[in-house]
C-alpha cells in the first residue's frame, strides 16, 4: 500500500511593507524645501537622508540621497534640478546664484502622525553651499541624529539644526552663524568641529563637546545641557565671549584668546584656560569647584552676584574675586596681587595656598587663611569680623590696588587681628585701625612701622622672636608682650600693661 507523504504548512508574519515618499519644492529663484518623509504603506519607523557634493563634470550640485523611496516635485520645475533612479535628488548650485538671490535651503521633518518617519540625515562627503549673492540659510530641522562625517563649507551662509537625536560627526562646519540644538547630545560621541563667528549649542540631555577652528572673536550664545556637562574650546584664537552657560559642569578653553563669562549656572564644577584675560559680564553661579588658569594675564570676576560655592583656584597676573556669600579659596598662584570680596566668611582648602605679591580682603564675615604654605608680600584689609592671617615669610602692611580696588592698610568694624609671620620680618607701613578689636602679631623676625602708619585697637598682644620697634602715634589699651628681642613701644595716651 502505497502511502502519501504529508506535507506541513509553516505560516510566516511578514513585516509591513514601507514605502517611503519625500516632497521637495523649489521656489524658482532661491528657496529649496526637502520634506514629507513618510511612509505612504503606513507604519513609522526610520529612513536616512545623505547630503553630499558632486562636481564631477563640470557641474557643482548637491546631492541629496534617500537610503529608500522616491522623491516627488511640488514645486517649480527647474533644469538645475534632477531626481535619478527615484531616490537620489541633484541641484545644480548655480540656481541659487543668480541676481539677488538669497540662499535658502530646508531639510523639515518634524512632524508626528501615524505615517511620520524618523529622518537621520548624515553629510558623508565634503560639501560647499552655493556662493550665493546674499548669504542666506541651511536650516535641518528632523527628528532624528545629524551626523557631519566630512567637512560642510556655508560659504558664509548661518547654519542651523534642530534634531530630535544627536548631532555628531569629525567633519569641520564652517559657517557665519552655527545654531544647534538636539535632544540628547551634541559632539558627545565625536566631539564636533566649527568654524564660526557666533554659536549656539543647547541640549536637552547629554553632553556637548565643540572645539571651534575660527581665527577671529567669537559669540557663544548659549552653551547648555539639561542633564549632562559641557566643553567648548576656541581652539583657533580670537577673544572669546560667552552669554549664557548652564550645565553640571563646564570646561571653556581659550588658549590664544582672552575669554568674557556671561550667565554661567552649574550644579558641577567650573574649568576655565585662558591665553589672555578672563572677566564676566554677567553672573557666575557654580555648585562646585571652580578652576581658572589665565598664567600672565588677569582674571577678574567681580559681578555682584557671583556665588561660589566650592573651592576657587585661579593661576594668573592680577586676580579679583567677587562673592556674594562666604568664599573658600583653593590653590592660588600669582605673579600679582589678590582682591577678595565676600558678603560671607572667607577660608582656604588644607593644603592649597595663596602665592602673591599682595593680598587685599573686603570681607563682611570672618577671614581664616592659616596655612603654613601661603606667601605674599604684602597684606590689606577692610573687614567686618575677625581675621586671621598667616604668611610663610616677609610681609608688610600697606596699600594695596586690584583692577581699581585700593585697600589702605588693616581696618575692621571692632574685630580682632591676628598676623602670624612664620620666617623674618613684619613691618606695617599703612594704618591699622581695629576700634574695640584686638591686634595679635606672632611673628618670627623683627616687627617695624613707618613713620605716621599708626597702630588703633583695644589691645595689643606680642609674641617676636627678634626686636620690636612701634615708636609712632599709636594708641592702644593694653599691651602684652612675650618676645625673644627689645621691645619698643609708644602709645599716644598711655597703655596697660
Amino acid at each position: 500500500v502505497k502511502r502519501e507523504s504529508v506535507r506541513h504548512l509553516r505560516l510566516m508574519q511578514l513585516e509591513d511593507r514601507r514605502v517611503l515618499n519625500a516632497t521637495f519644492a523649489f521656489d524658482g529663484t532661491d528657496q529649496l524645501l526637502l520634506s514629507s518623509f513618510d511612509n505612504v504603506g503606513g507604519g513609522t519607523g526610520s529612513t536616512d537622508l545623505d547630503v553630499s557634493f558632486d562636481s564631477g563634470g563640470g557641474v557643482s550640485e548637491l546631492v541629496f540621497t534617500l537610503n529608500d523611496g522616491v522623491w516627488t516635485d511640488l514645486g517649480v520645475s527647474d533644469p538645475g534640478i534632477s531626481v535619478v533612479g527615484g531616490t537620489e535628488l541633484r541641484v545644480d548650485q548655480t540656481i541659487f546664484e543668480d541676481g539677488g538671490d538669497t540662499l535658502d535651503i530646508q531639510i523639515l521633518d518634524n512632524t508626528v502622525g501615524v505615517t511620520d518617519v524618523m529622518l537621520n540625515v548624515t553629510f558623508s562627503s565634503a560639501v560647499t553651499l552655493p556662493d550665493s549673492p546674499t548669504a542666506g540659510s541651511f536650516q535641518l530641522d528632523v527628528d532624528g541624529n545629524v551626523q557631519i562625517n566630512a567637512s560642510l563649507d556655508t560659504e558664509g551662509s548661518d547654519f542651523t539644526v534642530m534634531a530630535g537625536g544627536s548631532i555628531n560627526g569629525s567633519g569641520l562646519v564652517t559657517a557665519a552663524t552655527v545654531d544647534l540644538n538636539a535632544s540628547s547630545g551634541i559632539g558627545n560621541t565625536t566631539g564636533l568641529m566649527l568654524a564660526g563667528s557666533t554659536i549656539t549649542a543647547d541640549t536637552t540631555t547629554g553632553d556637548v563637546d565643540i572645539d571651534n577652528h575660527l581665527g577671529t572673536a567669537v559669540t557663544l550664545s548659549s552653551l547648555t545641557s539639561g542633564s549632562g556637562s559641557v566643553e567648548f574650546d576656541q581652539s583657533g584664537g580670537g577673544d572669546l565671549i560667552t552669554n549664557t552657560v548652564n550645565a553640571t559642569s563646564a570646561t571653556i578653553t581659550n588658549d590664544s584668546g582672552a575669554i568674557d563669562l556671561g550667565n554661567v549656572a552649574l550644579t558641577g564644577n567650573l574649568d576655565v584656560m585662558a591665553g589672555g584675560n578672563v572677566t564676566d559680564s554677567g553672573t557666575v553661579d557654580v555648585d562646585g569647584t571652580t578652576n581658572i588658569a589665565a598664567t600672565g594675564n588677569n582674571v577678574t570676576l567681580d559681578s555682584a552676584g557671583n556665588d561660589f560655592t566650592g573651592a576657587v583656584s585661579v593661576t594668573a597676573a592680577d586676580a579679583k574675586l567677587v562673592d556674594t556669600n562666604a568664599i573658600d579659596l583653593g590653590n592660588v598662584a600669582l605673579t600679582g596681587n589678590l582682591g577678595v570680596t565676600a558678603g560671607g566668611n572667607v577660608t582656604q582648602q588644607a593644603g592649597d595656598d595663596i602665592t602673591a605679591a599682595g593680598l587685599a580682603l573686603m570681607v563682611d564675615g570672618t577671614t581664616t587663611l592659616d596655612n603654613a604654605g601661603n606667601n605674599v608680600t604684602n597684606f590689606a584689609a577692610n573687614n567686618g569680623g575677625q581675621t586671621v592671617y598667616r604668611d610663610a615669610d616677609t610681609l608688610n602692611v600697606e596699600a594695596i590696588t586690584v583692577d581699581g580696588m585700593t585697600i589702605t592698610g588693616i581696618t575692621t568694624t571692632n574685630d580682632d587681628v591676628k598676623l602670624i609671620v612664620d620666617a623674618n620680618d613684619l613691618d606695617v607701613d599703612a594704618d591699622i585701625a581695629l576700634g574695640t578689636g584686638n591686634l595679635f602679631l606672632d611673628v618670627t623676625g623683627n616687627v617695624t612701622q613707618q613713620a605716621g602708619d599708626d597702630i588703633t585697637a583695644a589691645g595689643l598682644a606680642l609674641m617676636v622672636d627678634g626686636t620690636t620697634t612701634l615708636n609712632s602715634a599709636n594708641d592702644v589699651d593694653t599691651l602684652a608682650a612675650n618676645n625673644g628681642g627689645e621691645t619698643l613701644f609708644t602709645d599716644a595716651d598711655g597703655a596697660a600693661v
